[in-house]
C-alpha cells in the first residue's frame, strides 16, 4: 500500500509539472506559429530537427531503458558510482565520434534522404541548419544518462522542471533575433534551449548519493548494457523512423504539409506527455524493482492498474480532440503568419492522430515493461511489422485524404502495434485477465461518446451568442472543457467505471488531507 501511495503520489508530481511545461511548450508553438506561420522554411526547421533526433533519439530513449536495470542492480550492490560516470564518458566520445560529426558532415545527403520532395532552395537551407543542430544529440546524450540516474533515486522533480528552460530558451531568443537573423533565430534558440535543459540537471546529478568510488570495477554492468543497448537501440530508431515516415511522405505533397502534421502531433503530445509518459516515467522504475526483487504478482498487478488509469484519462481527451479540433487550433496556433486556412488544413491530422492515443499508451508501456523483463527482442519485431504497416496504410491513404491520411495510418500502425505487445506480454508474465480491462475500457467510451455530444452541442450553441474575440473563445473553449470534464465524470461513475471509482477516492483522500491541514 506504501509503495502504491508513493507511485501515485510521484506520477501527480510528474502529471503537474508536465502540465505546467506542455503548457509552455505551447507558448513556444504559438510564438514560431505567429512569427514563421507555416511556410516552405518552418518545413525546413521541422525537417531538420527531425534528421538528428531521427538519428540518435532511438540512442536516448534506449539509454533510459537499458542503463536503468543495471544501474538499480550496482545501486543495491553499493558499487553505482564508476558505472555512471564510466558510461557519460564512453558515451560522450561514442556520440561525438559516431553520430554529430557524420551527420554534420553528411547534413546535405541526409536531406536528400528524407526529404525527397524539397527542391534545391529548400533542401540547402535544411542542410544548413542541420550542421547547426547535430550538436544537440551530444547534450540529449547527458540528459538522457542523468535522467536516468534522478529517476531510479526517486527524484521526478527536476527531470520534470526541465522543460521550462528549454522552451523559455527558445521563445527568448526568436523574440530577440527574429529581425536579424530570421528562421535561424529558432535554429539557435533550439540548440542552446536543449543544452540549458541538459545542464539544468546536472547539478542535481552530481548531488545524488552514489557509493563506491570511480576506481571500482564496473566493467560487467558496461558489458550487460552493451549486450541489451543494440536491438533496443535499433527498435527505438526504427520507431521514430516509423515518426518520420509522415513526414517523409509529406515532403511530396503541398507546400506547409509538414507543418500541419508537426502542429497537430504538438497538440496531440499534450495528453500523451501529461498521462502516458508521466506515467510510465514513475513506474517503470518499479516495473524493474519488482522484476530484480522476482515480485511477479506485483508486477502484473501494478501493470494492469497502470493500463486502467491511463485508459480512463485519455479515453475523453481522444472525442475531445475529434469533436473540438478547429477551435482548439484557432485558439491556439491562429495569429500572425498562421491564418485560417492553415487553421483548417491542421484539423484533419489533429482529429486522426488523437485516434492513436490509446494505441501509442499501449505500445509505449508494454515495451517498457518488456525491457524491466529484459525482453529486448520482442518489441524490436512489433516495431518493424508496425512500420511496414505504417508504410503500406500511408500509400492506400495518402491519395485521397493527403496529409490527412498520413496520420489516420500512423494511428492506426500504433492500435496494431499496442494490441500485439498487450498480447505477447501476456503469454510471458502468465497472462493478463483481459475481460475487465475491455469492459472497463467500453464504460470510458460510451462516457466519453456522452460528453462528446454535450460538448459539441454547448460549443455550437454558445458560438453565436457571445462576442467575438480571442477572450471570449478562451472563455467558450475553458467553460465546455470544464462541462465535458464533469460530465464524463458523471457518466463513468453512473456506469461504475474503475478509473472514476479510484479517481472519486483519490480526491477524498486528497479533500480530507488538506481539510486536516486547515484545520491544524
Amino acid at each position: 500500500m506504501m509503495k502504491e501511495n508513493t507511485l501515485a503520489k510521484s506520477a501527480i508530481i510528474v502529471i503537474a509539472l508536465t502540465m505546467a511545461s506542455k503548457v509552455l511548450g505551447f507558448g513556444r508553438e504559438m510564438v514560431v506559429a505567429a512569427l514563421f506561420g507555416a511556410t516552405a522554411l518552418t518545413d525546413a526547421y521541422n525537417m531538420a530537427v527531425t534528421i538528428p533526433t531521427l538519428l540518435y533519439s532511438g540512442v536516448a530513449a534506449s539509454i533510459s531503458s537499458v542503463f536503468i536495470p543495471v544501474y538499480d542492480r550496482f545501486r543495491k550492490q553499493k558499487r553505482d558510482k564508476a558505472l555512471v560516470y564510466r558510461f557519460i564518458l564512453v558515451g560522450f566520445c561514442i556520440t561525438v565520434l559516431i553520430f554529430a560529426v557524420p551527420i554534420g558532415f553528411f547534413s546535405r545527403q541526409l536531406v536528400n534522404l528524407f526529404a525527397v520532395g524539397f527542391d534545391d532552395i529548400t533542401a540547402g537551407i535544411t542542410s544548413g541548419m542541420v550542421k547547426i543542430l547535430c550538436i544537440i544529440i551530444v547534450f540529449r546524450f547527458i540528459s538522457s544518462v542523468t535522467r536516468a540516474v534522478l529517476h531510479v533515486n526517486k527524484n521526478f522533480v527536476i527531470p520534470g522542471l526541465d522543460g521550462f528552460p528549454y522552451n523559455i530558451v527558445i521563445i527568448g531568443v526568436s523574440f530577440a533575433f527574429y529581425q536579424k537573423l530570421g528562421i535561424y533565430s529558432l535554429v539557435w534558440g533550439t540548440l542552446f534551449g536543449v543544452a540549458a535543459q541538459t545542464l539544468f540537471k546536472l547539478p542535481w546529478l552530481l548531488k545524488t548519493k552514489m557509493y563506491g568510488s570511480l576506481r571500482d570495477r564496473c566493467s560487467d554492468g558496461l558489458k550487460d548494457i552493451l549486450i541489451m543497448l543494440p536491438p533496443v537501440i535499433i527498435g527505438s530508431m526504427a520507431g521514430q523512423i516509423k515518426a518520420v515516415t509522415d513526414k517523409i511522405f509529406a515532403s511530396t505533397l503541398a507546400e506547409g504539409s509538414i507543418s500541419y502534421l508537426n502542429y497537430s502531433s504538438r497538440l496531440v503530445g499534450l495528453p500523451q506527455g501529461l498521462m502516458v509518459t508521466a506515467i510510465i516515467t514513475v513506474v517503470y522504475p518499479s516495473l524493474v524493482d519488482y522484476i530484480n526483487n522476482r515480485e511477479f504478482d506485483k508486477f502484473r498487478d501494478t501493470f494492469i492498474k497502470a493500463i486502467n488509469s491511463m485508459q480512463f484519462m485519455l479515453m475523453p481527451m481522444v472525442v475531445g480532440f475529434v469533436v473540438l479540433a478547429l477551435p482548439i487550433i484557432q485558439l491556439v496556433y491562429q495569429r500572425g503568419n498562421f491564418d485560417s486556412a492553415a487553421a483548417m488544413q491542421t484539423m484533419a491530422p489533429l482529429q486522426f492522430y488523437s485516434l492513436g492515443l490509446i494505441g501509442i499508451m499501449l505500445s509505449s508501456f508494454s515495451v517498457k515493461a518488456l525491457y524491466a523483463m529484459g525482453d529486448t527482442k520482442t518489441p524490436l519485431l512489433t516495431t518493424f511489422i508496425t512500420i511496414t504497416t505504417n508504410v503500406v496504410l500511408n500509400f492506400i491513404f495518402i491519395g485521397s485524404l493527403q496529409h490527412g491520411g498520413l496520420a489516420l495510418a500512423t494511428s492506426l500502425a500504433h492500435w496494431l502495434g499496442g494490441v500485439l505487445l498487450i498480447w505477447l506480454l501476456a503469454r510471458k508474465i502468465g497472462g493478463i485477465n483481459i475481460r475487465p480491462m475491455l469492459a472497463d475500457a467500453g464504460k470510458s467510451l460510451a462516457a466519453s461518446m456522452v460528453m462528446g455530444i454535450v460538448i459539441y452541442c454547448t460549443h455550437t450553441i454558445l458560438v453565436p451568442l457571445m462576442p467575438s474575440g480571442r477572450l471570449w473563445a478562451v472563455l467558450i473553449l475553458a467553460a465546455v472543457i470544464c462541462l465535458g470534464a464533469v460530465v464524463y465524470f458523471l457518466c463513468a461513475i453512473l456506469l461504475k467505471a474503475q478509473g472514476a471509482i479510484e479517481t472519486k477516492l483519490l480526491v477524498k483522500k486528497v479533500w480530507q488531507r488538506v481539510s486536516s491541514h486547515v484545520k491544524n
